[in-house]
């Protein structure tokens, strides 16, 4: 088992209604992580992250849509970039598509998403097509 603490910060700049500009540093105070039940029982630090990204959103009034393109980078684990676009329909329903490329892998790993809204709650789903193991995230919530 293991304990820890951090603190993030971040800032998000709309220059005008369909642009996005944002910072966000990630453990600022180097995050211990303390593991219990070990021999030794270390502690590792979580070192600092700084993502900086973009994103441009579009509505689409014919079909009643909303799309958006965004790239961001960090500097964990040797610049890793992410990128991909979002398409809303009535805003209801989400479909979502990108990449993660991390320097030192040979291609960009493909993302896949969707979800939707009804009344206070909101499904997701996500595919991560990684080389060695690709990964599926679901996440739930509820907005009151």
């Amino acid at each position: 088992t293991f304990s820890g603490y951090g603190l993030d910060i971040g800032v998000l700049f709309k220059p005008i209604e369909q642009l996005k500009f944002g910072v966000n540093i990630q453990d600022i105070t180097g995050t211990p992580i303390q593991w219990q039940n070990t021999p030794t029982q270390p502690t590792d630090i979580i070192p600092i992250n700084v993502k900086v990204g973009a994103a441009f959103s579009q509505k689409i009034k014919v079909i009643d849509s909303l799309v958006t393109l965004c790239l961001d980078g960090d500097t964990k684990y040797d610049l890793r970039t992410h990128g991909g676009a979002e398409l809303w329909y009535k805003n209801t329903v989400v479909g979502r598509v990108g990449f993660l490329n991390q320097q030192g892998i040979a291609k960009p790993q493909l993302t896949l998403g969707a979800g939707f809204i009804a009344f206070f709650l909101e499904l997701d789903y996500a595919y991560v097509a990684y080389d060695i193991m690709p990964l599926n995230y679901f996440s739930a919530i509820a907005r009151f």
